[in-house]
Parts: structure tokens; sequence; C-alpha cells
């Protein structure tokens, strides 16, 4: 059975110009070594990441969507071959006027690609941004309606023998709740039951990074999560890029 490998790296907005550019080119330049398929990330919406951002997809031979909200997801073109891509939401709507440190935030939604991967088929990969504890009490939100049109999507996109996964940024631990609110998503971490830390902070025991398959997939078994840490790919983003390794029955010809 194939090995489908999926990356997820949180960068930083607030990073400077340079080191938008020596994170974006040792993310995708890691990936492009290790046969990842599909890359995500969060926090790419600024001028200095998306520069950054396109030119190390590019230059990796990456095909990258990238939403001015944020959240991108990009396929490796020699691994797989892309037949859609788009950004589902915004479920939770932006805010106004409001700096990050007071708790604003772009809108909430799921930036997606579809493409034909060699002996498995239709995959769907998503990239998500929830919101922090700051945003949900300076808005009086949850990140509730995130969650459930998280689930919508992995529905529509899991139809048949599709497979579907979605990445992101919970802003939560893993570890200590369903950070899919009880959607039908499992996260590699709690299949593996080893909640590796994702943060590089003084927080870093917590696992808030992750990538999860759809519940109905079949095909789809957990195999490793490994969280790259300055030992391994030093960033200067303030999380620890996780890869995540799954196996996956080859498609019934």
């Amino acid at each position: 059975m194939p090995d489908l490998r999926i990356m997820h790296a949180s960068m930083q907005f607030s990073d400077s110009v340079a080191a938008h550019a020596r994170d974006a080119d040792k993310v995708f330049g890691y990936a492009k070594a290790k046969g990842v398929v599909f890359l995500t990330g969060t926090e790419g919406g600024g001028a200095s990441l998306t520069k950054a951002l396109t030119s190390s997809a590019k230059a990796n031979g990456f095909r990258l969507n990238l939403h001015r909200a944020g959240e991108w997801v990009a396929l490796n073109a020699e691994l797989g071959r892309l037949t859609n891509q788009g950004f589902a939401g915004p479920f939770i709507p932006g805010t106004s006027g409001m700096k990050a440190r007071d708790g604003g935030h772009a809108p909430r939604g799921i930036a997606w690609q579809t493409a034909d991967v060699p002996k498995i088929g239709q995959v769907t990969v998503g990239s998500v941004h929830y919101l922090t504890r700051r945003s949900m009490d300076a808005g009086n939100k949850t990140n509730a309606p995130l969650a459930k049109g998280i689930a919508s999507w992995g529905q529509e996109k899991g139809r048949g023998s599709a497979i579907v996964f979605v990445n992101g940024d919970m802003n939560m631990d893993d570890a200590r709740t369903d950070v899919f609110l009880g959607g039908p998503f499992l996260t590699i971490p709690a299949a593996l039951t080893k909640w590796p830390g994702t943060l590089g902070t003084k927080e870093r025991g917590r696992t808030i990074d992750v990538s999860a398959s759809y519940s109905k997939d079949g095909r789809v078994s957990a195999k490793a999560a490994i969280v790259l840490d300055d030992s391994q790919l030093q960033l200067a983003t303030d999380h620890f890029p996780l890869v995540a390794v799954y196996t996956v029955k080859e498609k019934a010809k």
C-alpha cells in the first residue's frame, strides 16, 4: 500500500521579510526532498509572505493555492495532477478596524486543492486556521461555525472513493479537546494516541497543529506524525511543522 505524505507549516505574519523568505524556502525545500505530496499552511495573506510562498512554491515545483485570508495549500506537481482548487467559506466573518493584538482576525474558511494521485486516486486537502482565545473573547465568537463548515466540506469532497484530509492551526490542544467539535475528521495524533508538541514557544507541549483524515475514508490509516523541531528544521515561525504519513489502500481498477 502506498504512503501519502502531507505536511503542515503554520507561518507567522509578523516575522520580517527576510525571515518569511527563509522559512518559505526551508519548508518547500524539505517538502520536495522528502516526497511530500501536499504542503499546507496559514498566515500567508500578507504581501511579504504571499511573495515568499509564491516564489518558493514555483522554485520547488509546487502548485500553490493561497487565499488572501491567509490559508494556503500546495501540491507537488511531480507527485499529483491538480484537478481543482478553491476556498470554502468564509464560515466566520473577519473583523474590521481591529488589530490582531486586540483580537482582530481575517475571515475563516478552507483553502483546498484536489488532485489525482497515482495509485490512490482523487485526494482533496484543505487548510484551516481557528480563532485564538483572544479573538473569540473580543468578538464573542466561537470556532463552531468553522468546524461545521469543515464537516460539510468533508462530506462533499469525500463522496464515493474520493479521499479527504484537512490540516490546520487549531489554536487548541488536540490532546485535550476534539478540535473538530464532533465533526467527521480524526487527527493523526489522536489516531496514533501520541500528541507531539507543535509550538516552538514556552507552550511547546501543546499539539495545536494537526493533520486529519475524513472518518469515512476506509482506505486510509495513520502511520506516523513527525514534528520538525529546531534540531531538524530551524524556522523563525513560532510553530513546528508537522509531517503526517498515511498508508492508503490502492484504488480499485
